[in-house]
């Protein structure tokens, strides 16, 4: 049985290496256009990846704005439905 003290170091220990991972995997790097310079490989390859996010940014954008209105008119469809059974089941209650 390990006592508390031993099960409290294990997590703190745990807890330190998932953080130092965290700020490891969050820290900013030395990007390719900055290293590169203009012309270079490098700078080509920079801005290829750079046009593609854009295009890709772009058309996520469209794909949610559709999912987006589709999900809006499917509520609405669905609330005219529950309203219209809850419209009939309380004039069956009056009668």
């Amino acid at each position: 049985m390990r006592s508390w003290r031993s099960r409290l170091l294990s997590t703190l220990i745990v807890y330190a290496a998932g953080f130092a991972t965290a700020v490891y995997a969050l820290a900013p790097a030395e990007s390719a256009a900055a290293s590169g310079k203009p012309g270079t490989k490098a700078m080509a390859q920079a801005d290829a990846w750079k046009a593609g996010s854009e295009q890709f940014a772009k058309a996520a954008g469209v794909g949610l704005r559709k999912f987006v209105s589709f999900a809006e008119e499917k509520a609405l469809q669905a609330s005219e439905a529950i309203q219209k059974k809850l419209a009939e089941k309380h004039r069956g209650t009056e009668k």
